[in-house]
């Protein structure tokens, strides 16, 4: 396998990116970079780096980064598609990948899947009108309390496991913001919408998309809902067994939704708001 190897040393070339073509490469050691790893479309690259590292890993079409370690990138780095139109894959292998930027400048993610993923937020991050899959073994992301954006319409996809999400807090819109066959487990985790509707969830959703304020959501067993603000739902929420939802003195407006109660459920502290004949079902 080629490598780059890199000791207590700054490497450049010539002003341009670092190229990886040769494949798969690895990169090992320490020390800085001075402009971003370009990795070919096609190509695989493993990373062995053992400090921060100060440069985004930019990847061609169908090009694979492959962990080897542990992997932090200083603020405002990522591993990114080349262009809008490219997918790549990450595989994390298990170990961890720590990424993020400012509330000014988050990181701007594109098209990806995640591979046994294990991502860290040290700063916020935005996914913009792209998807990132979760592939492998579901994966687990926690956001440190920062923010994830999937404002522009950016979407999280689960292949079929289950993800764990824990202490992020996540900023969507009103089209899909989490699909796929999967189970999302959420962990100390808030949804707050662009109608500055907010709840925290302590919870497991799922459905083909999830979409909490005017989708279809299934809460699973013991799922606990608190809401953080006044809000309203357009869509439905399943209720399976055991779940309750803490209004903490806010209202919810089920005029345009519905709440189906499979047995239960428990709302507490909460006032209902312009509730019809259909607001409330039993499956």
């Amino acid at each position: 396998m080629p490598s780059i190897t890199v000791t207590g040393a700054t490497a450049t070339l010539d002003g341009d990116d670092m190229p990886v073509d040769a494949t798969p490469s690895l990169i090992i050691g320490n020390g800085s970079f001075g402009h971003d790893i370009s990795v070919s479309s096609q190509a695989e690259l493993h990373m062995r780096w053992h400090d921060q590292l100060n440069v985004s890993v930019v990847v061609g079409d169908g090009g694979i980064v492959s962990l080897e370690q542990d992997i932090r990138f200083t603020p405002g780095h990522a591993i990114q598609p080349a262009t809008d139109t490219d997918y790549i894959t990450v595989a994390c292998n298990g170990f961890r990948l720590v990424m993020g930027g400012d509330e000014e400048a988050p990181v701007i993610l594109g098209k990806q899947s995640w591979s046994n993923a294990h991502i860290e937020l040290a700063g916020p991050v935005l996914l913009g009108n792209q998807s990132i899959t979760f592939v492998d073994a579901g994966g687990f992301l926690n956001g440190n309390g920062n923010r994830f954006s999937l404002t522009n319409d950016g979407v999280l996809d689960n292949n079929g496991n289950e993800v764990t999400i824990v202490d992020t807090v996540f900023t969507v819109n009103q089209s899909n913001q989490f699909t796929g066959d999967g189970q999302w487990h959420f962990v100390n985790t808030v949804v707050e919408d662009t109608n500055n509707y907010s709840l925290t969830l302590n919870a497991l959703c799922s459905g083909s998309v999830v979409n909490i304020f005017c989708g279809s959501t299934t809460f699973g067993d013991g799922s606990r809902i608190a809401l953080n603000k006044p809000s309203a739902l357009t869509g439905s929420w399943e209720l399976v067994s055991n779940v309750i939802i803490n209004g903490g003195s806010n209202a919810l407006d089920v005029n345009n939704g519905i709440i189906v109660i499979d047995s239960d459920a428990k709302l507490a502290d909460l006032t209902l708001c312009r509730v019809r004949d259909r607001s409330f079902s039993n499956s």
